[in-house]
């Protein structure tokens, strides 16, 4: 799992890491402490847009979707 500390909304949630994506997880946090943020900050120029299409699209094509996809709150 994967914690998005301030995502849509400015809201925190939990993102399960799709299978096959481990190891990329994995580098990006190594030699990092496990309180310390990932990204110190996410460029303007970034189509989030797009990152989010592609992740709801990977969710929908994925065998576990149930399992992929965070709960929605309220």
């Amino acid at each position: 799992m994967v914690l998005v500390v301030n995502g849509k909304g400015g809201k925190r949630r939990e993102v399960l890491v799709f299978p096959g994506r481990e190891e990329a997880v994995y580098a990006a946090i190594q030699g990092k402490e496990p309180d310390v943020h990932v990204f110190d900050r996410i460029s303007g120029a970034l189509d989030i847009h797009s990152y989010r299409r592609q992740f709801a699209q990977t969710c929908m094509s994925c065998s576990l979707t149930a399992h992929c996809c965070p709960k929605r709150d309220g």
